[in-house]
């Protein structure tokens, strides 16, 4: 589940993970981590000192880590 494929697909190594999901090695599609945003099989690292929700699609979904920010004086 949380995959999708082409019309006429026959093989399961057809499918491709949702957004917000990625393929793991034994071929199953898992939820992607905070910290990073998951688009067509493939998971990758938001930016230095930003995070993001669990199931993000979108680096825009990378925001500024608060421990990041500099207190205001």
């Amino acid at each position: 589940s949380n995959s999708i494929s082409l019309f006429g697909s026959t093989s399961s190594s057809n499918c491709i993970c949702l957004n917000g999901y990625f393929k793991e090695n034994s071929g199953k599609c898992i939820i992607c981590p905070i910290g990073s945003y998951c688009i067509h099989d493939i998971q990758y690292s938001c930016p230095p000192n930003n995070t993001s929700p669990l199931g993000s699609s979108n680096i825009r979904n990378c925001l500024c880590d608060n421990k990041s920010f500099l207190p205001l004086r």
